[in-house]
């Protein structure tokens, strides 16, 4: 595995986001309050497990815009040898969410308020397990990816996988592929009874009624259903960007 472009040490995605020195003052200057029993992780979905277990209240918004901040500073020193300010990575995830708010005619006031009443994830019945997806565009490395979190009613990680694809697709079809994905990996774990969630309403709406696909995702969608009958029972469920946050931020890792 290569090093951390960064330090030089073994590159992990709990590394590159959360351990490494670059990643640990971003995170200072966030100004995200963290519990005390979040400590080094090697890979970053554990941190994620560990603040949905002991944070009281966590800004997801501003956690998940930080470390694609890391995360893209890491690609700029990797492609092209500069770094930037850990203050500025910082400023400039909150700022993003400031502009969205304001693009989309909401104060960032309100919007703080609105955040953490809201839910984000559910667990599903007693003996089933949820697998939310959600696929990504990388538009300027001509790429794409899906992401595929499997948990089971109490929240524990059953399974997941991180695939890049390398050919750009549009939102749809990434949403599509990573249906199947989800589909395939808890069909290979022996799942029994599962629900597919996803933030793509059209892809969830179709696994449903084969006669709403569209043609750019009917033959994914065909290839989905098929798989589908593996299982003893299966539901979808569509949910809104905010419920399906850790898909979402892996998918952009």
């Amino acid at each position: 595995m290569d090093g951390c472009v960064c330090c030089g040490e073994k590159e992990t995605s709990g590394h590159t986001l959360w351990n490494c020195s670059i990643a640990t003052e971003v995170w200072k200057e966030s100004g995200i309050k963290f519990p005390s029993r979040v400590s080094q992780q090697e890979e970053f979905i554990d941190l994620i497990w560990l603040m949905k277990k002991y944070a009281r209240e966590v800004d997801w918004e501003l956690f998940a815009t930080t470390a694609w901040g890391i995360w893209k500073n890491r690609n700029l020193v990797k492609h092209k040898g500069r770094c930037k300010l850990t203050k500025t990575i910082a400023r400039d995830a909150a700022n993003n969410i400031k502009e969205f708010c304001q693009n989309n005619n909401h104060n960032d006031t309100n919007h703080r308020t609105r955040r953490q009443s809201r839910p984000t994830w559910f667990p599903p019945k007693r003996g089933w397990f949820k697998i939310n997806i959600n696929g990504a565009m990388f538009k300027k490395e001509g790429q794409s990816g899906v992401i595929v979190v499997n948990r089971n009613e109490k929240g524990k990680l059953m399974g997941a996988m991180c695939k890049k694809i390398p050919f750009p697709l549009g939102a749809l079809e990434s949403e599509a592929i990573a249906a199947e994905e989800g589909i395939a990996l808890a069909r290979d774990l022996g799942l029994g009874e599962v629900v597919i969630e996803g933030d793509a309403s059209i892809v969830m709406s179709a696994l449903v009624n084969r006669d709403q696909s569209l043609s750019s995702i009917k033959k994914l969608v065909e290839s989905s259903r098929t798989k589908l009958k593996a299982f003893k029972k299966w539901e979808t469920n569509h949910v809104r960007r905010h419920c399906n946050i850790v898909a979402q931020l892996l998918a952009r890792c």
